[in-house]
């Protein structure tokens, strides 16, 4: 190919993107709305360009805010004390979050909300827990109290699978021991 066949696919290649103009949506003063190639020129219509890309503003680029008040701007006032220097400098501003992320801080907080939910959970259960055996442990005591108390043959049962009968001595000791069991089991 030559030189001008070359420079004419080119062009021709590059023709649809020259040939797509700015396409404008215009507000009329009664609220309606209608789209066209080119600015109206009524009077009070409202015309701005469509689908065009408006660059982000980051904060490096946005001025920094600073109070106009006086005292403020690092320049002490007649009769008052000179400002310090870490006063003078400006605030750093916070920047707004994004949807986004003010989603994941909703679904964070949920989640700590879920997780302190179920450790309070877990500790009431553990404390019923320990309540159910207190109690279980108590009345077991007390029947054992009662057992010993109303005296006559006591017997338990040894190692060998035999009855064997309590003298007086281990009944009296028997009775010390559940009195105890009592006072740890069913005390405050």
């Amino acid at each position: 190919m030559n030189k001008y066949g070359r420079l004419l696919v080119l062009g021709l290649a590059i023709m649809p993107f020259a040939a797509v103009g700015e396409t404008y949506k215009c507000r009329a003063p009664s609220g309606k709305i209608s789209y066209s190639g080119q600015m109206s020129s009524e009077r009070g219509v409202k015309c701005e360009p469509m689908f065009v890309k408006k660059p982000p503003i980051s904060q490096a680029e946005t001025p920094p805010v600073v109070d106009s008040l006086p005292g403020k701007a690092g320049i002490p006032q007649p009769g008052q004390p000179p400002v310090p220097a870490d006063a003078a400098k400006p605030k750093q501003t916070t920047l707004q979050k994004t949807p986004a992320d003010l989603e994941l801080d909703a679904k964070r907080k949920k989640q700590e909300a879920e997780e302190a939910k179920k450790k309070a959970d877990k500790a009431n259960e553990d404390k019923q827990a320990e309540q159910k055996l207190k109690d279980e442990n108590c009345k077991a005591a007390k029947a054992n109290l009662q057992t010993y108390q109303i005296g006559g043959r006591i017997s338990k049962i040894n190692e060998k699978g035999e009855r064997v009968y309590l003298d007086d001595n281990e009944a009296k000791q028997k009775l010390d021991e559940a009195k105890q069991e009592i006072s740890r089991w069913c005390g405050s």
